[in-house]
């Protein structure tokens, strides 16, 4: 509003938000917070992404973590665009995934999104890059073509997150901690989870 020069009802106009949204927020007597879906309209009208909460490591564009017990997967954050992806069916957390992200944003760098799901990864052979109890957004569905890529799989019960590379002979796993890569038959004890997207830390 100041660089733009005009108050707050010519603002509301030249941003494209609706009478009166800005209204309460901007009254310091008032000291009112908008909801996350008035939150988002407001920063969509401004060019920007919400990001609630604390994360780990880099942030990615387009993502909103609850804060406490709130749940992305109520209707107000869906009106605001926010997309709440699953953990993985086979993985050893259930429900919900304690991140939501952007709808427009996961249009450019994903996949079909029903195809989308989250690891709590519990080993990793990426270190220090990617840590154990990182949180793995994977397309479940990716082809499983040459690689080495990032994937998430299952092995003798824990989530793990690696390089895996399909060859003839099977398929190798391997990391940057050190560890000499290995093979392991394709009908073997590993259950491939899907080829990682993106990674995060846990909410604390």
């Amino acid at each position: 509003m100041r660089r733009a020069g005009v108050g707050e009802r010519k603002f509301e106009e030249f941003v494209g938000l609706k009478k009166w949204t800005l209204r309460g927020f901007l009254d310091p007597e008032r000291q009112q917070s908008p909801s996350l879906d008035r939150a988002a309209e407001i920063a969509a009208a401004l060019g920007l992404h919400i990001q609630i909460g604390p994360v780990q490591g880099e942030v990615s564009p387009g993502m909103a973590e609850p804060s406490g017990g709130s749940d992305l997967g109520k209707p107000e954050a869906l009106r605001a665009g926010f997309l709440p992806i699953p953990f993985h069916t086979a993985s050893a957390r259930r429900g919900m995934g304690p991140v939501a992200f952007s709808r427009d944003w996961l249009a450019k760098i994903a996949p079909v999104p029903d195809h989308l799901a989250f690891v709590a990864v519990e080993r990793s052979l990426i270190v220090p890059a990617v840590p154990a109890g990182t949180l793995a957004l994977v397309d479940s569905a990716a082809p499983r073509d040459a690689g080495p890529h990032q994937w998430c799989f299952r092995e003798e019960g824990t989530d793990t997150l690696a390089y895996l590379h399909w060859i003839d002979g099977g398929l190798m796993i391997s990391g940057t901690g050190g560890q000499a890569p290995r093979v392991v038959a394709k009908s073997g004890a590993v259950l491939p989870l899907g080829r990682v997207i993106w990674t995060g830390g846990l909410p604390g």
